[in-house]
């Protein structure tokens, strides 16, 4: 079924409701696209800093759950996890702060790991750590698999 559109001095050729929906389907896959496109921390500041907390919270618990293994808690240190991912989620800036702050307030409420020698090292390599894993997530042409596995090398 077609419908003719008829202005004052514009004549437009017919067009049909199912080429009418082709085409606004085909805007709705571009914007989704662009969003799925979108480098990261360019989104909204009150997302960025929520998901910051929340990687901050997972931060404080999760070497709880490896500590109780001696032979594992000793190896792994699982404080790099959610500093890596809030460095590649939520951009450099925000895993930066995150990761020095992270084994400061470990240190102030659980008292693990002792604060002088041990948290304050802690945090400048966590910073490190977020910054340079942000910034080559962020500068890569794709944000895939292959960047990701650059910025854990």
């Amino acid at each position: 079924m077609y419908v003719l559109v008829i202005c004052k001095n514009i004549k437009q050729k017919p067009f049909s409701p199912v080429r009418e929906a082709f085409w606004l389907k085909k805007r709705k896959e571009r914007q989704m696209a662009d969003e799925k496109n979108r480098k990261p921390g360019t989104g909204s500041s009150v997302r960025n800093m929520t998901l910051t907390a929340m990687f901050l919270a997972i931060g404080m618990i999760l070497p709880f759950f490896t500590g109780q293994i001696p032979q594992i808690g000793s190896m792994l240190l699982p404080m790099h996890l959610p500093v890596f991912l809030c460095a590649l989620i939520c951009g450099w800036k925000y895993g930066v702060v995150m990761a020095f702050i992270l084994p400061l307030f470990r240190s102030a409420i659980f008292t693990m790991p002792p604060m002088y020698p041990v948290a304050v090292a802690m945090a400048f390599e966590l910073a490190t750590y977020a910054l340079v894993a942000g910034l080559l997530y962020e500068r890569s042409r794709w944000q895939r698999v292959k960047a990701l596995y650059k910025c854990i090398i």
